[in-house]
């Protein structure tokens, strides 16, 4: 029985220091976001894409598209396509 509440001391204890280490060290105010922003998720640059944006942007000025890329190469390649450098 000891070897058990030894057990479930550790436990808690591990609990409580990962709840520590979760915890926000202060309190931030929030950002005061004036009107809408859009974000639009993209798998890529797509004339469907650019019909998106074009749509989001007739929602609101703040419009950010997002792409996330697990290939750096790839994405490198795509961006000078696009005529981004």
């Amino acid at each position: 029985m000891p070897i058990v509440l030894l057990i479930f001391h550790s436990i808690k204890k591990h609990y409580l220091s990962v709840g520590e280490q979760l915890r926000l060290m202060n309190e931030t105010e929030p950002v005061e976001i004036k009107g809408n922003v859009v974000i639009v998720p993209i798998a890529g640059v797509t004339r469907v894409v650019e019909q998106s944006v074009q749509y989001a942007k007739s929602l609101s000025d703040q419009v950010i598209a997002v792409h996330v890329s697990f290939d750096k190469k790839k994405k490198i390649r795509k961006l000078k396509r696009i005529g981004k450098n």
